[in-house]
C-alpha cells in the first residue's frame, strides 16, 4: 500500500578498509525504506469511524495533535447528538485513545459550560489548552493531567481579563496573544496564576524600528518564545518580522525582519509568517513581492541568532517529481529536522528535510490510507518531537484521521573536527533500541548488497561500523567517537540503523549524512 513502509529480511556481510586492514563484519539487519533510503512508521491513533467509551457514536472531525514524549493529544468534534467537543489523549504509537475533558465540564470561575476547546499543547504528563464558554469574556488557559485528573486554572477571567488565544507552552512558560482572535494586540508570557509579562504589544515600538501592529500565534520551547508580527513604519507602510523573548533575559529580540537577505534568493523579506522554534533552532515562512508573478516564497531554517538555510521555496522540485513547489505552508523544526507543508497546484503533502540534505517526502496527497484517499494533511509546531511527527489528515471523502509518523533520522552535531571528538546522534527509533552508526569515505550509493540482504542495501559505499548505543526514552540515541587525526579533510558519509524484529526482520536505516572533516 502506498505511504507504508517495505520491509526487507535480511543478513549481509559488511566489509571495509580502514587503517589499511580489511575488516568483514556479519551483521543482522533489515530495512524499511522510502525513495530516499529512510525509514518511516507509521500509526493511526483514530478516525472518524473509531468507537470511544463514553464518547459520540460518530465523529464529525479532529483537531490539529501536538505530541510530546511518547504522547499524543487533540480535539475531537462529535457529529450529531449533543455536538460535544473532547479532550483527547493516547499514546504516540497507537493503542487506546482516552478522554480528558468534553465541553459538558463546567468553567471554574463561573459554573458555565465549556462551548469551545482549542489549541491542546502537551508538555510532559500536562495538558495546557485554551477554553470558553459561549461569552467571549469567559475565555481562559486550562491544565489536565494527561494521566487524567481534575481540571487546573492557569489563567481565566476570575485572575485576569482575557479573550486570550493561540495558547502554547514549553512545561513551565504559556505564552499567548490577548484581544480579538482575528487581530490579537498582545503577546504575552506566564507561568501560571497571573496575567505575566507583556512581551510585545500593539504600538509598542519594534527592534527592527516602527511599531507592532498585529501578531500571529506563538511558539514556544526550552524558554524560547518566538512569534510573528506586523510592523507599522510608518510612511514605508506595514512590514513584518519574527522576534524571539527568553523568559530567563526577558529581552525582545529580532530573529529575522524586512533587512534580513533571503537565504539562496535576492534582496530581503518583506513577510514572515509560520515560525516554531525548539529552543536553539527556528522554522518560518518567508515572503518577498507576489509569489509566483516573480515573487519569492520559501521556508527557511537557523539558529535563533541566524544566519539562516533554506529548506525549500519555489526552485525546489518537489521530492520525487520534476516539478518545483508552487505553495509552501506551516513548518515545524526539532533537532536539525524541518517539517513543512507544500504542494503545486496538483497535489500537496508534507515533506521534511533533514539539515543539510536533500528534501523528502513524508506524505502525499492522493496516496490511499485504509482505502481512502488522502485529500492533505496539516502539521502544527505541536507536531514534532525528537522526529516523531503527529498529523492531521484529510480524505477526499471528508472523513479525517490523526496519525503519527517516526521518521528515522541521523545528523551531525556541530562540526567534525580531525584529532578530535565527533558527535552524531539519531532520533525517531523505540525506546531502549540498539542503534549502529556506520560511516564510509568513499561516498554515497549502493552499499553492501550479497543475496542475504532481499534485495535492500545500506546506502553508503565501503561502508565501517563505527559502534553502537542504546536509545533513550525519547527515541534519541548519541554516539561519538575520536575522529583520526591522520584522515585526509575529505566529506565523511554517515547512516544509522536497527536491527529489529526476529532474526532482523523488520529492521530499519537512517537518511544519509555527509559532513566535511575539518
Amino acid at each position: 500500500m502506498r505511504g507504508f513502509d517495505h520491509q526487507g529480511r535480511i543478513f549481509y556481510y559488511m566489509c571495509f578498509l580502514a587503517s589499511r586492514t580489511l575488516v568483514c563484519f556479519l551483521l543482522l539487519m533489515g530495512a524499511a525504506t522510502t525513495a530516499w533510503g529512510q525509514s518511516m512508521e507509521f500509526h493511526k491513533i483514530i478516525d472518524t469511524q473509531t468507537p470511544l467509551p463514553g464518547g459520540p457514536n460518530e465523529w464529525n472531525s479532529f483537531g490539529l495533535p501536538s505530541l510530546h514524549q511518547g504522547r499524543v493529544a487533540f480535539q475531537g468534534f462529535e457529529r450529531g447528538g449533543a455536538a460535544l467537543s473532547y479532550m483527547l489523549i493516547a499514546a504516540a504509537d497507537g493503542g487506546p485513545v482516552t478522554k480528558l475533558l468534553d465541553s459538558s465540564a463546567t468553567l471554574p470561575h463561573n459554573g458555565l459550560p465549556f462551548q469551545h476547546f482549542w489549541n491542546p499543547s502537551l508538555r510532559g504528563d500536562t495538558l495546557l489548552f485554551g477554553g470558553s464558554s459561549h461569552h467571549q469574556w469567559d475565555e481562559g488557559i486550562y491544565t489536565l493531567p494527561a494521566a487524567g485528573g481534575p481540571l487546573s486554572v492557569w489563567l481565566d477571567p476570575s485572575i485576569a481579563a482575557g479573550p486570550y488565544h493561540f495558547a502554547v507552552w514549553d512545561g513551565s512558560w504559556a505564552a499567548y496573544a490577548e484581544g480579538d482572535s482575528s487581530s490579537p494586540y498582545a503577546i504575552y508570557a506566564t507561568q501560571g496564576g497571573s496575567k505575566g509579562s507583556l512581551v510585545a504589544g500593539a504600538g509598542a515600538a519594534t527592534p527592527s524600528g516602527g511599531t507592532f501592529w498585529q501578531f500571529d500565534p506563538p511558539a514556544i520551547e526550552a524558554g524560547a518564545l518566538v512569534f510573528p508580527a506586523e510592523v507599522n513604519r510608518g510612511a514605508l507602510g506595514l512590514d513584518s518580522g519574527i522576534y524571539h523573548w527568553d523568559t530567563t533575559q526577558q529581552q525582545l529580540e529580532i530573529v529575522a525582519d524586512f533587512n534580513t537577505e533571503i537565504p539562496g534568493g535576492s534582496g530581503t523579506f518583506e513577510g514572515l509568517r509560520d515560525c516554531d522554534t525548539d529552543g536553539s533552532e527556528v522554522s518560518f515562512l518567508g515572503i518577498e513581492g507576489f509569489p509566483g508573478f516573480g515573487g519569492q516564497l520559501g521556508v527557511y531554517t537557523g539558529p535563533l541568532t541566524g544566519p539562516f538555510t533554506r529548506v525549500a521555496d519555489l526552485t525546489t522540485p518537489i521530492p520525487g517529481s520534476a516539478d518545483l513547489f508552487t505553495m509552501l505552508g506551516d513548518s515545524a523544526v526539532e533537532d536539525g529536522l524541518v517539517v513543512f507543508h507544500g504542494g503545486d497546484y496538483t497535489t500537496n503533502g508534507l515533506y521534511g528535510q533533514v539539515r543539510g540534505g536533500p528534501a523528502f517526502k513524508i506524505v502525499e496527497g492522493g496516496e490511499i490510507w485504509n482505502g481512502k484517499t488522502l485529500s492533505f494533511a496539516l502539521i502544527s509546531p505541536e507536531s514534532l518531537h525528537h522526529s516523531q511527527l503527529a498529523c492531521l489528515f484529510s480524505f477526499t471523502d471528508f472523513s479525517r484521521a490523526v496519525y503519527t509518523i517516526r521518521l528515522f533520522t541521523l545528523r551531525v552535531d556541530g562540526r567534525l573536527q580531525r584529532g578530535a571528538i565527533g558527535l552524531v546522534r539519531a532520533a525517531g527509533v523505540r525506546a531502549g533500541e540498539r542503534v549502529s552508526f556506520t560511516a564510509s569515505l568513499d561516498g554515497l550509493g549502493p552499499g553492501p548488497c550479497p543475496p542475504p540482504l532481499g534485495g535492500l542495501c545500506l546506502d553508503l559505499i565501503n561502508p565501517l561500523l563505527l559502534g553502537s548505543t542504546l536509545a533513550d526514552a525519547d527515541g534519541v540515541a548519541e554516539f561519538s567517537k575520536m575522529v583520526p587525526a591522520s584522515l585526509p579533510p575529505i566529506p565523511v558519509h554517515l547512516q544509522a540503523v536497527v536491527a529489529r524484529g526476529a532474526g532482523g526482520m523488520e529492521s530499519i536505516k537512517s537518511n544519509t549524512v555527509s559532513a566535511p572533516l575539518f
